[in-house]
């Protein structure tokens, strides 16, 4: 779709990695998966299309996501959801953090008003991962999740 007051995009890839992890954490079976992308990627190009909405006055400059470009082999889908769910606990839970992170620090880019509620939420949650798998700070290191960075971001807002 590709007309005058429409733009084609493509989601980018680090979503469609992020939704996959989504998915192993809720156990979504593979012959699932395809929907549970499906309703991932229409709610992305909805939330798109209502910023676009509410910063234009209208829909005139929509944005329509080229799915043909994103779709996920099957093969590919269960190989990744088998590797997720047979990944040690620990680097599961390190690997999720570092990708919540990341997305918090998109957030406060955007200047959401759920920003405190979400940093909130995401301290509480990694704290309690922490304390019930046994998660040493030098641990989280050794699978790419900084701990302190985390610390010192949360706190940072939370002075505030």
């Amino acid at each position: 779709m590709n007309n005058n007051n429409n733009k084609e995009i493509t989601i980018p890839a680090t979503y469609y990695n992020k939704w996959e992890l989504e998915a192993a954490l809720q156990r979504v079976p593979v012959h699932g998966l395809k929907s549970f992308i499906k309703m991932k990627e229409d709610r992305y190009i909805d939330n798109i299309n209502n910023d676009n909405d509410s910063d234009n006055g209208g829909g005139a400059d929509s944005i329509y996501a080229n799915k043909e470009l994103n779709k996920l082999s099957n093969a590919g889908t269960a190989a990744a959801l088998a590797y997720f769910h047979n990944m040690h606990p620990v680097q599961r839970t390190c690997i999720l953090a570092r990708l919540d992170l990341l997305e918090l620090k998109e957030i406060k880019d955007k200047g959401s008003e759920l920003f405190f509620h979400y940093l909130d939420h995401f301290y509480k949650k990694l704290k309690n991962d922490m304390k019930d798998l046994r998660i040493k700070k030098e641990t989280m290191l050794l699978y790419n999740f900084d701990y302190k960075d985390a610390t010192n971001f949360y706190y940072s807002y939370i002075k505030k």
